[in-house]
């Protein structure tokens, strides 16, 4: 058809006629006189498709409010208005019903100009955008999702590692389950960090829940000790079973010089009876000097 312009009136009558009917798009004209009286005087047969109802039911401004969403019936009213005032292109999306009162997405835009008689005429385009808002909404949801499983895994990460103070000085750290690399590497991140924060000098690491201790996990508390030592901590390990004792020989795995107990309950009672120990003789003596 192009490479026959320029065309006869009729021919380009039907060309137009063709091309309006064709376009995945619905073209309309909206009008508002200086009443406030609402028409839209053309609506192109795509809106049958879109909305399942025909152009002559939505050029009377009743069906024109009937065929908007009654929650976005003053969103559309309001860019009116503003479009009116500024005379800027006009932009809206919202819901709209179909004849069977199902619910879908629009977006309409059109520019404004004015007609004869202080008549304000919008020229404009409308899309069905329900897919792509369906889209979005889907994104969203699987990014809260996101967020709430890493919340979660925070949360999870904050109790498998649990940092308790039992007195100045001291921290007790009770681990259960398995101890994988990457707990390995929470485990040493959080004990430094609680160190610091509490200028902690001794923690005690009970490992009495810990599912197995094999070559790999002793090694990953002889690096975590040899951290905690760097900052000038210690670390004393609690919950040394005679199971976990005899696997650890059987693997030749030496723990160095870390102090060890069979119970928690041993370790905490070897350091407050260290702490309530009076002071060596010459350590009082060079006190009461100073």
């Amino acid at each position: 058809m192009l490479d026959q312009l320029p065309l006869s009136p009729e021919a380009e009558l039907a060309f137009y006629r063709e091309l309006h009917h064709n376009i995945p798009v619905v073209l309309y004209q909206f009008c508002m006189d200086a009443n406030g009286h609402a028409s839209m005087p053309y609506i192109s047969a795509g809106i049958t498709e879109m909305a399942g109802i025909s152009a002559e039911e939505l050029r009377s401004s009743n069906n024109l409010a009937k065929w908007i969403h009654p929650e976005y019936v003053d969103s559309f009213v309001q860019a009116i208005a503003e479009s009116a005032k500024t005379m800027k292109v006009f932009t809206w999306e919202g819901k709209a019903l179909r004849d069977n009162n199902a619910e879908y997405w629009v977006r309409a835009t059109a520019r404004p100009r004015l007609g004869p008689d202080e008549t304000f005429i919008w020229d404009g385009v409308m899309l069905d955008v329900s897919e792509s808002i369906r889209d979005q909404a889907v994104q969203r949801e699987a990014e809260q999702q996101q967020a709430i499983i890493r919340e979660q895994a925070a949360m999870l990460a904050e109790l498998s590692t649990p940092l308790i103070p039992i007195s100045d000085g001291v921290l007790v750290m009770p681990l259960i389950g398995t101890i994988t690399d990457r707990r390995a590497q929470q485990v040493m991140e959080t004990l430094l960090e609680g160190i610091v924060q509490h200028q902690a000098e001794t923690v005690l690491l009970d490992i009495t829940g810990v599912k197995m201790v094999d070559t790999s996990v002793a090694n990953a508390l002889i690096q975590v000790a040899r951290a905690v030592n760097l900052i000038g901590a210690h670390i004393v390990l609690t919950g040394i079973q005679p199971r976990i004792a005899q696997t650890l020989v059987q693997l030749g795995v030496s723990l160095g010089n870390i102090v060890t107990y069979s119970t928690l309950q041993a370790g905490i009672a070897s350091i407050l009876a260290a702490q309530l120990a009076p002071a060596p003789r010459s350590s009082r003596v060079a006190a009461s000097a100073s």
